[in-house]
């Protein structure tokens, strides 16, 4: 993966990109599609968080040939951060124990169904569905993603 993140990053400068922010992969471990089907087994899931900080070392370290140019992003702290104090964000509908199944707002039940869309309390959830972050997630990490780009010294 660092050596494919790195040549698209390369190819990118070939093209005559000034600068690049390049950010590292999500907390996967922690969607409810993991721990869901990973059952009571936490070994699958942390065996999955080791392999992606592993990856994410590989990113960084292989980026560092391209100095200045190229701005890594550390969102997989950042989302580990905001799922670990998911309160201090808002967000009272997750569910950081087994089981997963209720800390998500598609695909389980309704009942999560109708409060997170229809009632529109998106924002109080971690996890669209098994996967995907919630637009307010997303809102967050594109907020900490442009703070980290501003500050960058371009």
């Amino acid at each position: 993966m660092a050596t494919r993140m790195k040549s698209l990053v390369q190819t990118l400068v070939n093209a005559g990109a000034n600068y690049i922010a390049v950010p590292n992969l999500y907390p996967k471990h922690l969607s409810p599609s993991v721990q869901f089907y990973a059952g009571s087994s936490t070994t699958k899931g942390h065996n999955l968080g080791l392999a992606i900080k592993q990856a994410n070392a590989a990113i960084k370290s292989s980026l560092a040939t391209f100095g200045s140019k190229v701005v890594y992003v550390d969102v997989n702290t950042y989302m580990t951060n905001i799922w670990t104090n998911h309160a201090q964000y808002g967000m009272t509908h997750v569910n950081t124990t087994a089981p997963y199944a209720s800390a998500f707002c598609d695909g389980y039940s309704d009942r999560d169904w109708q409060l997170c869309v229809v009632q529109g309390k998106g924002n109080t959830f971690y996890w669209m569905q098994y996967l995907d972050m919630t637009t307010y997630v997303h809102s967050l990490v594109a907020n900490y993603m442009y703070g980290i780009i501003k500050a960058h010294n371009w």
